[in-house]
């Protein structure tokens, strides 16, 4: 294993989530019946799948569905990462969330990456944005940021519909 995977396996902290794909397949949309959104206050949104009695935060590739639920845990396939910063006080301002973004975009030189950052607060945002352009697309569902390679849209739904928001333009 090559050491700039082992860091980014070594990257793993509690609450904030990246999750980290190699595109090797288009996205296309989640069957539209499980896609459930919830709004919690402050115009910010909840959006998850229903699998069961267990609701998950969710991505899809053609190759199949990927749940990350918010458990202090790793996730290592052929195809995702995923591992958390730290950014309670003391570990705030410490750049561990750019480390993070640019071991991303090391472990793909060749751009085909696709990042979801759940829940991102104002700082972590800042911090994607920095860096965005060394990867991909981005476009923002209200809180939740998706970036891609790709120019299309995460979901196909009329009822939930992705906005761009000015100064976050899909590349």
């Amino acid at each position: 294993m090559n050491k700039v995977l082992q860091k980014l396996i070594n990257l793993i902290y509690v609450n904030r989530t990246l999750l980290v794909f190699e595109l090797n397949y288009n996205l296309i949309p989640v069957d539209n019946s499980r896609l459930k959104k919830e709004v919690i206050g402050n115009n910010e949104v909840k959006l998850f799948l229903n699998s069961g009695e267990e609701e998950v935060h969710y991505s899809y590739l053609k190759s199949g569905t990927i749940y990350c639920k918010e458990i202090d845990a790793n996730i290592l396939t052929d195809s995702i990462y995923m591992y958390r910063c730290f950014t309670s006080k003391k570990h705030r301002r410490k750049g561990i969330y750019n480390e993070a973004l640019k071991i991303a975009s090391q472990t793909f030189p060749d751009k085909k990456t696709y990042i979801s950052v759940l829940s991102s607060n104002e700082a972590s945002i800042n911090a994607i944005m920095k860096q965005a352009d060394r990867m991909c697309g981005v476009c923002c569902y209200q809180r939740y940021f998706y970036f891609f390679k790709v120019r299309r849209f995460f979901f196909d739904t009329k009822d939930i519909t992705l906005g761009i928001p000015s100064g976050l333009i899909e590349r």
